[in-house]
């Protein structure tokens, strides 16, 4: 997103030209007094065209939103220039530039020229840059930096973030004459990256009677390479800590002398313990 606010003292406008930077597609326009826009390709680049509804006297502001289709490659690290946009005409360009990166991301810069590190603006400032009060991809600033003209240049590495799950288990086990009921609760704290899907090992004889996932999540039970596994899917990630909690029953009904202890595992965790 590239905001801007545009002064032209004793002057007026209907129209102004935006450089757009290569391999960006534009997508939106934002603004009270735009009235259409268009991409046009010139020699020297694609240009963006924005018309006004009505003259601008002295100043005017309008947001547009970019996106580069460019994929972060799952081995190794992409190399990404921040892109920048220029106004044909302007005497003089300056501002500031705010990094987000998505929670699945490692992003660091790795080389800056023409911009000096600032303080990064409130979230509410940047959410209204941006566009979205609250983007569903868990974006987070990290880091802001201050031009006083252009071109700059500013690159940034990226990889895919390392996940690190651990568990922790309670369970309670009872036994009466007839049945054996087993109830559990595994605490999951989840850093790097957004956890999509947990895979939970339960012993073979367990008949599992109520499961409580969390919000936005659905469950299955399915059998994975001989083991009986509880599958859960989260529709928008789950990081930080929170907990599952699910009940059933043992073995047949009828009565027993003697029986294994039930174990559970989280597949896929760095370490559990309980």
């Amino acid at each position: 997103s590239w905001a801007f606010d545009l002064r032209f003292p004793h002057g007026t406008r209907e129209q102004f030209e935006v450089a757009v930077p290569r391999g960006y597609h534009v997508e939106k326009v934002l603004g009270s007094n735009v009235r259409g826009w268009e991409v046009n390709a010139r020699d020297a680049g694609d240009v963006l065209e924005v018309t006004l509804l009505k003259a601008a006297q002295d100043h005017e502001n309008f947001t547009v939103l970019l996106r580069q289709p460019e994929a972060i490659a799952e081995q190794g690290e992409t190399t990404l220039p921040a892109p920048q946009m220029s106004v044909a005409g302007a005497a003089l360009q300056s501002g500031v530039i705010v990094l987000r990166r998505s929670a699945m991301l490692d992003v660091r810069t790795t080389q800056i020229r023409g911009l000096t590190r600032t303080d990064l603006p409130a979230d509410a400032a940047i959410a209204k840059v941006a566009g979205d009060a609250d983007s569903p991809l868990g974006l987070r600033a990290f880091e802001a930096y201050r031009f006083a003209t252009l071109p700059f240049d500013l690159q940034m590495q990226a990889s895919p973030a390392a996940r690190k799950t651990s568990a922790q288990w309670q369970t309670i086990l009872r036994l009466a004459a007839q049945q054996r009921q087993v109830e559990s609760r595994v605490l999951l704290d989840v850093s790097g990256r957004p956890l999509y899907r947990l895979r939970l090992e339960l012993p073979a004889d367990m008949q599992v009677q109520e499961v409580e996932p969390g919000p936005q999540a659905l469950w299955n039970i399915a059998t994975q390479d001989g083991r009986q596994v509880l599958n859960i899917q989260y529709m928008s990630g789950r990081m930080g800590v929170f907990q599952v909690v699910f009940a059933g029953t043992l073995g047949p009904r009828g009565e027993q002398r003697a029986m294994t202890l039930p174990q559970f595992k989280v597949l896929d965790a760095d370490e559990q313990q309980g």
